[in-house]
């Protein structure tokens, strides 16, 4: 367990894993080369894809932002480093 963890608390790290696992497959869920995803769990599918990508990266977004304050994804990827390291 490391110290980010041991700040938050156990239940607290776990939540936020969930709701990181829940972001990922939600942005998934409303890509548009994926219909047969929302066929199956009976959301609409006669949708313009602009609206379904546009939900998509919103939802992606959210899940960057949880993943770097997790320490999943440095902030290398996510461009919001004042200076560059070497």
């Amino acid at each position: 367990m490391n110290t980010k963890s041991k700040a938050m608390g156990k239940w607290m790290w776990r939540a936020l894993l969930a709701t990181a696992a829940m972001n990922l497959f939600g942005a998934l869920l409303f890509v548009p080369a994926f219909p047969v995803l929302r066929v199956v769990l009976g959301m609409p599918n006669l949708v313009h894809p602009l609206y379904l990508w546009i939900v998509a990266i919103w939802i992606f977004v959210f899940w960057l932002s949880l993943a770097h304050r997790l320490g999943v994804v440095s902030s290398r990827w996510i461009a919001v480093q004042k200076r560059f390291h070497r």
